[in-house]
């Protein structure tokens, strides 16, 4: 992979392109008869969540095109290999389009991956939920062991059609219930289940759904 600098001068422009070299892990994943070996910071991700099950928020930071969204599958590997019990990830993203961006990269991946069984589609025109079919076989070469499994793994694009539904569910609501539950109880049930979103559309879930710190609660 290449990354471009670009630098202006004269009224001329000049491209310097380095090399960004990305060390494969030793993870493989094969689906459907294909593999895909992990990035060796993808794999240091998974084996920390292997290691440390109530982890809730996580950082990274690489080059742009380096697999940081596949990294959202990471919970998930750590489940198939170290028996974690993780139930999604959410991922957030500073503007519209760029959740749409990274909605559209990791469908993509899934689709790869797996087969779909149900799609739902927005006002827009594009889906807002997908869930897949996967039968996954992770080798772990450094532990010298694999594992297989069937699951269904779904993919939500959290917009302002899915809060008006998550509102209208959250009436029936009687106790504490977290993000990724309510969208299973609202849109799908998956196994293990992706959200991608703007930052400030669970904080207006919040603001809107709820009049006090204990209603607030609920949802955390």
């Amino acid at each position: 992979m290449k990354q471009g600098t670009l630098m202006e001068s004269n009224n001329s422009v000049k491209v310097v392109v380095k090399e960004v070299y990305l060390e494969k892990g030793n993870i493989t994943l094969i689906a459907g008869g294909r593999s895909l070996r992990l990035r060796k910071f993808q794999e240091d991700l998974v084996r920390v969540l292997g290691r440390e099950n109530n982890i809730r928020c996580i950082g990274l930071e690489a080059p742009t095109g380096s697999g940081k969204t596949f990294a959202l599958l990471a919970p998930l590997i750590s489940n198939i290999l170290f028996d974690t019990d993780f139930q999604g990830a959410v991922g957030l993203y500073p503007t519209k389009p760029l959740v749409n961006d990274q909605f559209i990269s990791i469908r993509n991946t899934l689709d790869w991956l797996g087969r779909r069984v149900y799609e739902l589609k927005g006002e827009d025109g594009y889906e807002v939920a997908v869930k897949y079919h996967m039968d996954l076989k992770v080798i772990d070469e450094e532990a010298k062991k694999s594992r297989s499994i069937s699951i269904k793994v779904g993919l939500v694009r959290l917009t302002k059609e899915v809060l008006n539904k998550l509102e209208e569910k959250m009436k029936e609501v009687k106790s504490r219930i977290t993000l990724l539950d309510l969208l299973r109880n609202t849109l799908l049930d998956a196994d293990y289940l992706i959200t991608i979103a703007v930052p400030e559309y669970p904080y207006l879930m919040l603001s809107s759904l709820y009049r006090s710190v204990p209603d607030a609660q609920k949802l955390l």
